[in-house]
C-alpha cells in the first residue's frame, strides 16, 4: 500500500536499485516524503514492497489477463487502465505526480493517475525515444505541469520540438562521499604487482556501449601484449550476457557482475586509477542515447580519479566536458589514440592527477547533489 505522502513517484525503476536510474532517484529525493509506483518487472527483486508498488504497464495483451485487470488486480490492459487498482493502491493526499519516465507507457500511465487523483504532473524525461515527441505523449509533455529533462542537449532537442516551454534540467549529482575518495598519487612506476587500473562501474550494454568499450579492451589487451601493466576491472551487468564475453580472462580484463549492496562502489572507486565511460559510435544507437546524461559522470569527476570519456562528439555527456574545459575524452573512433592515452597516463601519471582536481573543482561548484536538489526544490515549489 503507498501511505499518504506529498509525492507520488511514477518510473520505470524505483529508487535506490543498482542501475543508474535507481541510483539518481534516491539521491534526489533523499529526505522527501515520497512513495512509488514502478512499472518495469525486471526490478522487483531489487524493490522493498513496504515502499514502492508493482505496477505492470504494459501487461500482457492475452484474453487471460482481462478478468484480472476488470477484477482491479491489474493496473493496464490493451491500454486501458484500472480505477479499482487505483482506489485500492493509492490512499489520496499526495500533491504532485512526478513522473521520472523513459517510455512512452509509463508517461501515459503517469498523466492517467494524474488525472484520476486531480494532481499536476512534473514529467522528467531521464532517457529519449522517438515517441516521446509524437501524438498524445507529445501532448502530455507539452501540457503538464512542469518539464524536467537530463542534460543540455535534451533541452535543445524538447525546445525546438515544444515551444514556450520553461525546462529545467536536473541529473545525478555527486555527493559528499565522492570528494573524500583519495586516488593513488604513484610515487614508483606501474609494474606488474601494482598494475594501472581501468575502472567501469555500471552496467554496459550492447545497445549503449557497443563500438566504444570493444576499442577500450582492445587497446588494454595490446598494451599488455608489449608488456605495458594494465588491467580492466568492469562491475555491473552485461546486456545480453555474452556482450564483452569473447575480452574476458583471467590475466589483465576483469568482469566482476553487479555490486551490492550499493556501497561497495566507495572501495571500488578507491582502487582505480582510472575510471571510464563509454558511448556508442554505432549511428543507430547514438541517435538517441547522445541526449542522455551518464549518472556517475560527475560522481567520477568529483574523486579527482581521472576519469576518461568516450563517444561521439554529439553526446551529451562530450558536451558537458567541452562546456566546463574538462579534458581527458576522444570524441572520434580511434583504437589507437585510446592506447596512447592509456600508456600517456601511465607515463605521465601525476599530469593527470593535477587535471582530475581542476575536474573535481568544477563539480563542487555547481554539479553536487545538493546543487540537484536545490534545482528539484524550485521545480516542485515555484
Amino acid at each position: 500500500m503507498i501511505a499518504d505522502q506529498n509525492i507520488l513517484i511514477i518510473t520505470e525503476t524505483p529508487p535506490g536499485t543498482p542501475n543508474g536510474f535507481g541510483v539518481t532517484l534516491q539521491n534526489l529525493f533523499e529526505g522527501k516524503k515520497y512513495e512509488t509506483i514502478f512499472t518495469d518487472e525486471s526490478f522487483i527483486k531489487y524493490s522493498k514492497p513496504d515502499k514502492v508498488t508493482f505496477a505492470h504497464v504494459p501487461n500482457h495483451r492475452g484474453k487471460r489477463y482481462a478478468l484480472p485487470f476488470f477484477q482491479g488486480k491489474n493496473p493496464e490492459w490493451r491500454g486501458n487502465y484500472s480505477r479499482r487498482w487505483l482506489k485500492t493502491i493509492v490512499k489520496h493526499n499526495f500533491q504532485i505526480v512526478y513522473a521520472f519516465i523513459y517510455s512512452s507507457d509509463t508517461l501515459k500511465f503517469s498523466k492517467w493517475v494524474s488525472k484520476e487523483l486531480n494532481l499536476s504532473l512534473i514529467v522528467h524525461i531521464a532517457d529519449h525515444s522517438e515517441d516521446l515527441l509524437e501524438g498524445n505523449c507529445k501532448n502530455i509533455i507539452k501540457n503538464c505541469w512542469k518539464l524536467v529533462v537530463i542534460s543540455e542537449n535534451m533541452k535543445k532537442l524538447y525546445s525546438n520540438n515544444i515551444k514556450e516551454r520553461n525546462i529545467s534540467i536536473i541529473h545525478n549529482g555527486a555527493s559528499k562521499k565522492n570528494f573524500c575518495i583519495k586516488p593513488h598519487n604513484i610515487i614508483s612506476k606501474f609494474n606488474s604487482k601494482n598494475p594501472f587500473r581501468v575502472v567501469h562501474i555500471g552496467a554496459l550494454y550492447e545497445n549503449m556501449h557497443s563500438n566504444s568499450i570493444e576499442d577500450i579492451l582492445n587497446a588494454i589487451s595490446k598494451l599488455q601484449q608489449k608488456g605495458i601493466p594494465i588491467q580492466f576491472h568492469g562491475y555491473g551487468r552485461t546486456i545480453p550476457d555474452n556482450f564483452i564475453k569473447l575480452f574476458i580472462n583471467n590475466k589483465y580484463i576483469y568482469h566482476h557482475g553487479i555490486v551490492m549492496p550499493l556501497d561497495k562502489r566507495w572501495e571500488i572507486l578507491e582502487s582505480a586509477h582510472c575510471l571510464i565511460i563509454p558511448s556508442s559510435f554505432e549511428k543507430n544507437l547514438n541517435k538517441y542515447y547522445r541526449f542522455s546524461f551518464p549518472t556517475k559522470l560527475c560522481e567520477y569527476l568529483a574523486t579527482g580519479i581521472p576519469t576518461f570519456v568516450y563517444g561521439p562528439n554529439n553526446t551529451a555527456a562530450i558536451n558537458f566536458l567541452k562546456s566546463n574545459n574538462i579534458s581527458n575524452f576522444i570524441d572520434k573512433r580511434s583504437e589507437e589514440e585510446v592506447a596512447a592515452l592509456f600508456n600517456d597516463m601511465i607515463n605521465d601519471y601525476h599530469k593527470y592527477l593535477l587535471g582530475a582536481e581542476c575536474a573535481k573543482h568544477v563539480i563542487k561548484q555547481n554539479h553536487t547533489i545538493e546543487s540537484q536538489r536545490d534545482i528539484l526544490e524550485k521545480v516542485l515549489t515555484r
